[in-house]
């Protein structure tokens, strides 16, 4: 139980991050 939370709340994060990363590396390139 306590896992899944876990793993539902660094699903979410880690959703965001990667966009995250992807639109930073978008621009690096882009410059």
């Amino acid at each position: 139980m306590l896992t899944l939370a876990v793993l539902s709340i660094y699903g979410d994060n880690g959703k965001k991050l990667l966009a995250s990363a992807l639109i930073l590396t978008h621009r690096l390139v882009n410059e």
